[in-house]
Formats: C-alpha cells, sequence, structure tokens
C-alpha cells in the first residue's frame, strides 16, 4: 500500500507523542509527582514526659540533746537549776551537768515542699518531771537556724518559751505555718530551757514529735 508524505508525517508525530506519555508515566512516582520531587509530607510526634511527685519529708540533723548528770546544789541556798542549749543560758544550782557543750534540737526540710510543722511529745511531760508545777517546768523555743533566715514563717507559737505541758501527748503545737523546703533555708532550731527541782531524781528522757502536713 502506498503512503503518501503526509501521512507519514501524522504516524510520526503519533509516535513522538505516545514516546513521551510513556517517558513521562515511568517518571511518575507513587503520589503522582515526579522521581526526585519532594511532593507532600506527613510529621509524626513523640512526646516525652516526667512527673515530679510531692515529698514532704522531715529530719531531726541534730536528734538529742544530753544534759548529762549532775544535781541541784542546795549549799547554794536555792531549789532547783537551770539547764539550756542557749549559751546565754543560766546555770546557778546546776552541779555537775553539761549544758555548756549542747546545741539544740535542728530539723531540716528535706522533702521538696514546704510544710507546716507542729510539735508534740510522746509522753506527758509529768512523766520527764514529775515535779511540773513545782519547781521544775520543760520549755521549748523555735527559731531559723543561723544562716538560713526565713526557714520558718506563718503562724509561730513557739517565737519565745512556751512550757511543753501545753503541747504534751494530749495537744499539738505549731511550731512553723510555713516550713522552707528551698535548701538554703529549710533548718530550725528548737532550743531547750529546763528547770529541774531538788526533788527530781533517776535517769529521766522524753521524745519529741515533728509533723509535717503539706
Amino acid at each position: 500500500m502506498d503512503v503518501n508524505n503526509k501521512t507519514l508525517a501524522v504516524l510520526l508525530i503519533a509516535g513522538m507523542i505516545l514516546s513521551i506519555a510513556g517517558t513521562l508515566s515511568v517518571l511518575n512516582n507513587d503520589n503522582g509527582g515526579l522521581t526526585g520531587y519532594a511532593g507532600s509530607t506527613d510529621t509524626q510526634y513523640g512526646t516525652i514526659d516526667y512527673n515530679i511527685s510531692s515529698n514532704v519529708v522531715l529530719s531531726f540533723t541534730t536528734a538529742s540533746v544530753d544534759f548529762g548528770t549532775g544535781y541541784v546544789d542546795t549549799t547554794l541556798g536555792i531549789t532547783n537549776c537551770d539547764l539550756t542549749t542557749e549559751a546565754s543560758g543560766n546555770e546557778v544550782g546546776c552541779a555537775g551537768f553539761d549544758d555548756k557543750t549542747n546545741s539544740p534540737l535542728v530539723l531540716t526540710n528535706i522533702g521538696n515542699k514546704d510544710a507546716e510543722v507542729n510539735l508534740t511529745f510522746a509522753d506527758a511531760v509529768t512523766t520527764f518531771i514529775t515535779q511540773d508545777g513545782s519547781g521544775s517546768s520543760l520549755q521549748l523555743k523555735v527559731t531559723d537556724t543561723s544562716g538560713e533566715g526565713g526557714a520558718c514563717t506563718g503562724t509561730q507559737s513557739l517565737s519565745s518559751y512556751v512550757n511543753a505541758n501545753t503541747f504534751d501527748s494530749a495537744a499539738e503545737i505549731t511550731a512553723c505555718g510555713t516550713f522552707e523546703s528551698d535548701p538554703s533555708t529549710n533548718s530550725i532550731d528548737i532550743d531547750v530551757n529546763l528547770t529541774i527541782d531538788m526533788d527530781e531524781s533517776g535517769d529521766q528522757s522524753i521524745s519529741l514529735s515533728a509533723i509535717a502536713t503539706e
């Protein structure tokens, strides 16, 4: 069959079109774009979490006061003597006791939350000083540890000496309305003032409890 030049031209153009279409089909990626082209994107996110638990913890970093052994020296014409953890304390009438080497009880907030701190005794004070109300007394006072001003704020019922028989095993007293947890200001001193009547006897001990509430 004879094919004229016009027909050949048409067939040639059609072949070129089919070739170009095939090439483009190969170059297309799965998303309909050209290979090497980023096309649409999808971003996914992960997370990193942690949770700090509330931790209210107290520690007696100085946990005891021991005045040692002695007696009331009645040859001086008095019937009791005073022992204290404060350097300015009065020792008149005290023979043999060692109060000048004693430091106060030191209570530290080692948790991560500020807390209210109340004090009480495990037993009635009258089990410790039998002449309570006569010639004997036990008193406590709370102050910020030296260099840690602001550790104890809010209600401070023991900012001056208070008789312990008002908050023994039957009651509590607020030492700090807010006891700071900041490590630079988280310690308080609990000073002791003990007056011993000449009629006291034996080896006596009493336990003080510090109770923290957030």
